[in-house]
């Protein structure tokens, strides 16, 4: 990948599935990989990922997907909508997923994805966001910490078939969380 400009964000469509399916997959290897055993994070294929996206985009019309987009490649994404399960009185919007392809990792994309998605959450209006990530991804805690979140709560996820369990943080992001605002505060995921 040779990058020359920064990378569009924009809407996702139908069509980038493939690429957001690309992506979801490079990001779980390189990110994953010491915090999942291997069946897990090669459980899902190409084909499999790109119609989870496909539903996904098609099923949900009140969630929204942004993409970085460079030389008609995707380079990373960001999903959003209403909060998923009980916690919607506490904060309304959610960030359900951030990946970035390992090769821009650090170049302050994730952080142009998270404050687009936060906006857009905000102007649907969703004033405060959770955003739930690995108990043991500490990369991707530092990243959420610096754009902002507020601790809030852990629970318990079931990945993989058979399920196992895996603890999850959960941050909120409010309308009072500034650093989200500010480009300098934030590292890249």
């Amino acid at each position: 990948m040779h990058h020359l400009s920064a990378p569009l964000l924009r809407p996702a469509l139908l069509s980038d599935a493939r690429g957001i399916a690309q992506v979801h997959i490079v990001s779980w290897q390189a990110a994953y990989a010491e915090l999942m055993p291997p069946e897990i994070i090669g459980a899902r294929s190409l084909e499999q990922r790109i119609d989870q996206w496909s539903e996904w985009m098609t099923k949900h019309p009140e969630k929204r997907i942004w993409v970085a987009e460079q030389a008609r490649e995707i380079l990373g994404f960001v999903a959003g909508g209403p909060t998923r399960g009980v916690w919607a009185e506490q904060c309304p919007g959610e960030i359900y997923a951030l990946y970035l392809h390992p090769e821009v990792f650090g170049q302050g994309l994730g952080g142009r994805l998270f404050r687009q998605m936060k906006t857009h959450l905000e102007a649907q209006g969703y004033v405060s966001q959770w955003v739930w990530v690995l108990t043991t991804n500490q990369r991707a805690r530092g990243f959420y910490e610096k754009m902002g979140g507020v601790y809030q709560t852990t629970s318990i996820v079931k990945i993989g078939d058979p399920p196992l369990d895996f603890e999850e943080v959960a941050y909120c992001f409010s309308d009072k969380s500034k650093k989200a605002a500010n480009p300098s505060t934030a590292s890249e995921k």
